[in-house]
């Protein structure tokens, strides 16, 4: 029975081990104002939706596939993104999974925020655009202006409400102290007691397969005296019992030693965290860029640390600073890399 739950415990600890842990943050917006004509509308005079309408709109938008591509800035998200809404609160939250507890607060932060700072009128900024491109495709004269001209106006007055407000955060994330998954704990009790329940039906197999004792062949009355075997099994029970006690501390321990790990990816998670170092100098409102010989690890994730107090260099939106981050010893030093930070002012073509 101890050999079972032995390997039960042991093949459950090698798996925890062997899976990436993922952390997950949660950052909860509330929505204001939360019915916004035109928002979603896209007619000269827009009538003015339901809450329900309204919040079940920006839902939809908070999740589709624009938003999501929008935060990745055209490629793949480094994190797992969920949106929850509460329709009477009028809230959106934004969980955030990933392999590193620093990744998966940051990317939390930045979606909520990305939502209520462009996302929310995500829609109605591509339509005013695609508005305005058919609008300089027609005559003066040409009847269909004066509506083009009306539903740009109707599309703007939204977008200028969103960019007024647009929302709050309400609940700031949280650095989680435990990885969401695997559950580690969890997994090794329930294998503990499988364990102990195969561990029964072996050793009760293994008995009813022992041979039969032999029968004495003498009249001596101690010979003949019954065997006691119904005593014998049940301290062999205790035993096994009191051997698996100390388990409960092996089990802490496994746990114990598998949460010191700090991640994954131990490097990435250095990274994360001395993103805010490198960037903190650069003024707000500043657009940068990575230079080319930074490692692609500060391209990729630029975005989650610069929005919303900087702007990202791309085409069209040239960079006024860019940042380097080398190994060893430099200004705007953190752990074993540092940051070289330049006034680039490109000027756009």
């Amino acid at each position: 029975m101890l050999a079972v739950v032995v390997a039960c415990v042991g093949l459950v600890a090698v798996w925890g081990y062997l899976t990436p842990k993922q952390w997950e943050a949660a950052t909860t917006v509330r929505l204001d104002p939360r019915v916004v004509p035109g928002l979603r509308d896209d007619a000269a005079d827009p009538v003015a939706p339901s809450v329900e309408d309204a919040f079940a709109a920006d839902l939809a938008a908070a999740r589709s596939a624009d938003f999501a591509s929008g935060l990745a800035g055209g490629g793949n998200l480094t994190y797992d993104l969920t949106i929850e809404g509460d329709a009477d609160a009028g809230t959106l939250t934004f969980r955030a999974r990933s392999d590193t507890a620093e990744r998966a607060t940051a990317s939390s932060f930045s979606a909520a925020n990305g939502f209520i700072a462009w996302g929310r009128a995500q829609e109605a900024v591509g339509r005013r655009f695609r508005l305005e491109e058919a609008l300089e495709d027609l005559d003066a004269g040409d009847p269909a202006v004066a509506d083009l001209e009306a539903r740009i106006a109707a599309a703007t007055a939204a977008i200028d409400v969103v960019d007024a407000a647009g929302g709050v955060v309400v609940g700031e994330p949280v650095v989680p102290g435990d990885p969401a998954s695997p559950d580690l704990a969890t997994r090794l009790i329930v294998a503990l007691v499988v364990g102990l329940l195969l561990g029964l039906v072996v050793a009760w197999w293994v008995d009813r397969r022992a041979p039969p004792p032999a029968r004495p062949t003498t009249d001596d009355p101690e010979v003949m005296a019954p065997r006691q075997g119904a005593p014998a099994r049940a301290l062999a029970v205790v035993a096994a019992v009191a051997l698996l006690l100390p388990l409960a501390s092996v089990l802490a321990l496994i746990v114990d030693v598998w949460e010191l790990r700090p991640s994954s990816n131990a490097q990435d998670e250095l990274a994360y965290s001395c993103f805010a170092t490198f960037l903190a100098p650069v003024p707000d409102g500043t657009v940068v860029r990575m230079s080319p010989d930074t490692a692609r690890f500060f391209h990729d994730h630029l975005q989650e640390f610069a929005f919303p107090r900087l702007e990202v260099a791309h085409e069209g939106r040239p960079a006024e600073v860019e940042v380097r981050v080398a190994p060893g010893r430099g200004p705007n030093r953190c752990g074993n890399l540092h940051a070289e930070i330049t006034d680039v002012g490109e000027v756009a073509p």
